[in-house]
């Protein structure tokens, strides 16, 4: 893979979820980041469509220019399983404590700061097909393309192209504000490229089962189990 195939794949692959996201950023400069944030069955519909084109699209630009998957491995397994909820839950301790730290180090702006984190990243979700099927989808479109295609690129450029790569899942989660689209890029983002270096044997599968976990129960733990426990609260 050269600089130019990994170009042409974002534009591809991402180019229309950047613009998106900075346009919903913008818009809500003004409100409560995240207050208008809602996924509906619908929009996973409609984003599940978009998606499979755009991958299909991807994988004949592959295909064009000779990519040779036979070195990615996807190995579905009862190991993979368990390796990818385990990453799963270790990052989302991470992405809790990354909040903890943005929240004493960094003032959230007024945009920002009466936000309830666990409101926008790890509010009980409404599980349904539409959910499910995005999730398997996008978990795979992200790190396909995030630990599969630019880490095929030549070894002495690996470190750039890892730089590139949290550059752009950070430039695709702004409309989440900028705590969520930081921590996405450098704790989620680093902790998936620091693993996959050092699992043996590799395999993309667990990655890919991690991030679908993470896209539907949230990207945080702790503030799930608040949000469960606040529930019963009001319940009782």
């Amino acid at each position: 893979m050269t600089w130019w195939d990994v170009l042409v794949l974002t534009i591809i692959m991402f180019s229309i979820a950047i613009y998106n996201s900075l346009i919903i950023y913008v818009d809500l400069a003004d409100k409560q980041i995240g207050e208008e944030i809602e996924f509906t069955s619908n929009m996973n519909w409609d984003n599940l469509g978009v998606q499979a084109v755009l991958l299909a699209l991807a994988m004949c630009y592959l295909r064009l220019r000779n990519f040779n998957f036979a070195q990615w491995t996807i190995s579905i397994n009862l190991k993979a399983i368990v390796q990818g909820v385990g990453i799963f839950l270790a990052v989302a301790l991470a992405m809790d404590m990354f909040f903890m730290a943005w929240s004493y180090i960094i003032p959230f702006p007024v945009s920002e700061e009466s936000v309830d984190l666990s409101s926008a990243y790890t509010v009980l979700p409404k599980i349904d097909l539409s959910l499910l099927l995005y999730a398997a989808l996008n978990g795979f479109y992200e790190e396909i393309f995030f630990l599969g295609i630019c880490l095929a690129v030549a070894r002495h450029q690996r470190w750039l192209f890892i730089l590139y790569a949290l550059l752009i899942r950070y430039a695709f989660h702004t409309y989440q504000g900028q705590a969520a689209a930081v921590g996405i890029a450098l704790v989620l983002g680093g902790s998936y490229y620091f693993l996959y270096k050092t699992i043996r044997p590799k395999n993309l599968f667990p990655f890919f089962l991690a991030h679908a976990l993470s896209d539907v129960f949230g990207v945080g733990i702790l503030t799930y189990i608040a949000s469960l426990n606040s529930s019963r609260d009001f319940a009782s």
